[in-house]
């Protein structure tokens, strides 16, 4: 393995995961992305790490996984992650659609629970307009997701990565069958495999080396609030809004465009002011939360809305990992890429997942 000369293209959170688990097992890893560092769609990330929001019980014990393998992670590297295991309450539009959503998960075997009205004002006092019911799932937590992945690639690059930014890959080589390298401005890459982990970029650069990754993308925008009183003690999900605060005070949210308007800098401000009133009808003092910064960004969604992780079908040495929930999923996809790029084993866990299913 330690032989093995392996190309990252995305510098996100996914493939700065991947950069360092690679690194940590021998490879030679030399990671690859066009912008300066944390400058795409992670940086726009709500950053909730959870596996309650899967869209089925193969995904979701995918997720319980890579919540465990962020424990893990953040163990080895010392709690450098800072991850805040906080928990979550969520609750959908009825009661009804809760209690469904409680019940199917739990079949699952997922860690979660039904509480009722008086249980989630314990939890959350600051709540103006509970539902009746609502969905805890304690183990949840989040990060910060660009620490998280600037904390990576300082790691991977300790292991011996070479992380490389403002480098767009301008085409793939290929030797007897099989992808040989990248070509990079001025220069050329050799690689015994390329692994794409470009987020909303993956599917124009798998054409490129022959291979077709459908999906689409959706903006949206994180924004960050000055620090302040504790609004709320976990993160907070319902239908209408996202919501969390970090340790340090700072209340952070996502919001989404409306009706295809387009994302220029007028158009984020509209939907975060949008966030904001329909946050402040529904949390006690968010009425007075103070927008420090905004970041835009376009979510990587495969089509039927899971994951695309594996051998890319007819391109021999071509790896895709791309997926919206990148945060959640990025520890256990670096994980899973040593067993799968280097050592040729194919993870049953990702069975469901393969690029192959299009």
């Amino acid at each position: 393995m330690a032989s093995q000369r392996v190309l990252v293209i995305g510098g996100g959170i996914v493939g700065a995961s991947i950069a360092y688990h690679l690194a940590r097992a021998g490879a030679a890893v030399t990671l690859l992305d066009q912008r300066p560092p944390v400058q795409g769609t992670t940086a726009a990330s709500f950053a909730w790490l959870n596996g309650s929001s899967g869209l089925s019980e193969a995904y979701v014990q995918l997720r319980l996984a890579s919540m465990q393998a962020w424990r893990d992670l953040d163990q080895s590297l010392a709690g450098a992650l800072k991850i805040e295991w906080t928990g979550c309450v969520s609750w959908r539009a009825s009661e009804g659609e809760t209690e469904r959503f409680v019940a199917e998960r739990q079949d699952w075997g997922y860690p979660i629970e039904l509480i009722d009205r008086a249980r989630l004002l314990e939890l959350e006092p600051n709540l103006l307009q509970p539902p009746g019911c609502a969905a805890r799932m304690a183990g949840e937590g989040a990060c910060d997701p660009v620490l998280a992945t600037n904390t990576l690639l300082a790691a991977a690059t300790e292991a011996g990565a070479q992380i490389r930014h403002g480098v767009p890959v301008l085409g793939f080589d290929t030797a007897n069958g099989r992808l040989s390298g990248v070509r990079i401005p001025g220069e050329r890459l050799a690689g015994d495999a390329v692994v794409l982990a470009a987020g909303t970029e993956t599917r124009a650069l798998a054409a490129m080396a022959g291979a077709d990754v459908p999906m689409t993308s959706t903006p949206g925008v994180g924004f960050y609030c000055a620090p302040g009183p504790r609004l709320v003690n976990g993160l907070v999900v319902s239908p209408d809004f996202e919501m969390k605060q970090d340790a340090g005070g700072r209340f952070i949210s996502v919001a989404n465009f409306v009706d295809d308007e387009p994302a220029p800098p007028l158009a984020q401000e509209r939907a975060v002011r949008r966030e904001l009133a329909t946050i402040a009808r529904h949390v006690r003092g968010a009425d007075a939360l103070e927008v420090e910064r905004m970041v835009l960004g376009y979510r990587p969604i495969p089509p039927d809305g899971f994951p695309i992780v594996g051998a890319a079908p007819g391109v021999d040495g071509l790896y895709i990992a791309t997926m919206h929930s990148g945060v959640t999923m990025a520890a256990i996809a670096g994980r899973y890429a040593v067993e799968e790029v280097l050592k040729g084993a194919r993870v049953e866990a990702l069975a469901p997942f393969r690029p192959e299913r299009f």
